[in-house]
């Protein structure tokens, strides 16, 4: 084995990587949004990138305990989209690690949190994201590595080998059979967190095994090939992201190009573009920066607030006739367009029909349970408000109390540090309790709503109102707080909160709530509406029936 490559891994995602689509592009990172030139990575520039990062993590293991392997030990790491977080995330697991990857809109309260509760030995950063990062690991005592300095030590490697960079070494390696590393499939591989009905995140372990079946459920029913390309702009730190637009289409040998960010003009440009792959003269755009020559997009995957967006812009952007056909057809040409993390609105998907004619697919799932049930390819066989049929490997079944369970190899291990937390969201017969309330239509399952209204959904995020209690309360001026979802065209949901002042305190301006909150929560948990009241209603058990409150709100 070339020592650039090193030892690959037994699982299938680095044997397909390296045996089957070693040339193809796998990564490109579309960095339109920040005025640079794209860059393409190759599967075999993924495979010495992820080794040489590999090589760090386990450098300091092996002189402390002369071990070959992190044992599971966590591994956080951050970073733009792109590139550098594929190599993060395959370097960890190729050095026997669990990565836990971090939120880019996460403010320091949120991430000491993840770090403190999930207890890696090591953060991994790029140097952009690194001011996140120093205070923090000075803080708790974790060691950072800063990716921009491995990369520039990584090209002093190349000295005799008559290439100018690491990347000429690497485009000239041959194939031959690989060395291999046995990983066990019940072996931790990632922790995500996410807001449950308790105060704070739970971190989901999944297996290697859970991942892989993950991907593969996912696999036929939507026909992966290499062939495809996806557009990437979903968060990196939630299964939508990580698992359904990421590792499937890594899985399969595809391309996957990453934005940076979202933003609905330049999503309709690069479709645009793609679709035309002709002159400037085709973009929607003149002064667009996405090349006209870039591929054509087969995939594309999003949340309902994304295609909200991108209608909006298609709508109000300003386009004369002749570009809203264009923009008509280059979305018609994709082959796979995907809703998820969210209930998609019925008008949004009539809209998206009629401009594109197509249906978009909904899907369901969550980080417990990876992708669960999915309508059907077949576009004639999928219908608004519906999630499908249960996938591949999937297990599916409704308790009397109308509670979708779900049992099978995808459903994630355990929650990190909470076995008690664990015992009490799995049945006896080993089925685990979503807390979505289902029905089913002939044989195809229709999402009534959260089990508990604790859980907020609102765009991509599942987002717990008792955290956000707790963070409100700790406001010098608030007395008592109720924190519900409001009912959201666009969103699914929005934050609304009630709050009851202390004696002697001014009332506080929504403004003024904001500001506090930008410190202590991400911005897609503060509250977009508040409601200042004399007390907060309560019934004779003094419960809040948060049911019953939205009303307020909808009286405004």
């Amino acid at each position: 084995m070339n020592r650039f490559i090193g030892k690959l891994p037994s699982l299938k995602l680095f044997q397909n990587a390296y045996y089957n689509h070693w040339s193809n592009v796998a990564i490109v990172d579309n960095n339109s949004l920040i005025g640079k030139n794209d860059r393409s990575f190759t599967y075999r520039q993924l495979l010495a990138a992820s080794n040489e990062v590999a090589g760090e993590l386990l450098r300091s293991k092996r002189l402390a305990n002369r071990v070959e392997d992190l044992e599971c030990e966590r591994v956080a790491f951050i970073s733009e989209p792109g590139f550098n977080y594929v190599k993060s995330q395959w370097a960890i697991w190729r050095a026997g690690g669990v990565a836990v990857p971090l939120a880019l809109s996460h403010p320091p309260a949120e991430h000491r949190y993840t770090l403190t509760d999930s207890k890696p030995s090591v953060i991994i950063s790029t140097r952009t994201m690194s001011p996140k990062m120093v205070e923090l690991s000075k803080e708790l005592n974790i060691p950072l590595i800063i990716l921009d300095d491995l990369d520039e030590a990584a090209a002093t490697t190349t000295n005799g080998t008559g290439f100018d960079n690491i990347d000429d070494v690497v485009n000239k390696i041959k194939l031959k059979d690989s060395e291999v590393i046995n990983i066990d499939p019940g072996r931790n591989a990632m922790i995500i967190y996410t807001s449950g009905t308790t105060n704070k995140p739970k971190g989901c372990v999944s297996t290697h095994g859970n991942i892989e079946s993950q991907v593969k459920a996912l696999i036929g029913p939507w026909r992966w090939s290499p062939q495809d390309r996806i557009l990437h702009t979903l968060p990196l730190h939630h299964v939508h992201g990580v698992i359904n637009a990421l590792t499937c289409p890594l899985f399969t040998g595809a391309t996957v190009e990453m934005m940076n960010h979202f933003d609905a003009s330049t999503v309709n440009n690069r479709i645009v573009n793609g679709y035309k792959n002709k002159d400037n003269n085709n973009n929607i755009n003149s002064n667009s920066s996405i090349s006209s020559s870039s591929p054509p997009i087969s995939v594309f995957m999003a949340v309902p607030t994304i295609y909200s967006k991108l209608l909006e812009n298609y709508d109000r952007g300003g386009h004369s006739s002749e570009q809203k056909q264009l923009i008509s057809d280059a979305w018609s040409s994709l082959r796979l367009m995907v809703s998820g993390s969210a209930s998609l609105p019925t008008p949004i998907f009539n809209r998206w029909k009629e401009i594109t004619g197509h249906k978009l697919l909904e899907r369901y799932g969550m980080t417990e349970i990876g992708m669960a049930l999915s309508n059907s390819y077949d576009q004639q066989m999928r219908f608004p408000g519906t999630v499908g049929y249960p996938l591949p490997f999937v297990d599916a079944k409704i308790d009397e109390d109308g509670q979708l369970l779900i049992r099978g190899p995808q459903v994630f291990k355990e929650y990190w540090g909470r076995p008690e937390e664990t015992a009490k969201n799995f049945t006896k017969d080993g089925y685990f309790m979503t807390g979505d309330t289902v029905a089913k239509d002939g044989e195809i399952y229709r999402i009534l709503g959260r089990t508990s209204v604790d859980i907020i959904k609102s765009a991509a995020y599942k987002i717990s109102a008792l955290e956000i209690e707790y963070e409100l309360l700790a406001h010098p001026s608030i007395a008592e707080v109720a924190v519900l979802g409001i009912p959201s065209e666009e969103y699914g949901q929005i934050i609304g909160a009630l709050v009851v002042m202390k004696p002697n305190t001014k009332d506080l301006t929504y403004d003024e709530l904001k500001q506090w909150c930008s410190n202590k929560l991400a911005s897609y948990k503060t509250p977009r509406r508040l409601k200042i009241l004399k007390e907060i209603p309560k019934n004779a058990m003094l419960k809040v029936n948060k049911k019953s409150l939205v009303q307020l709100f909808e009286k405004d």
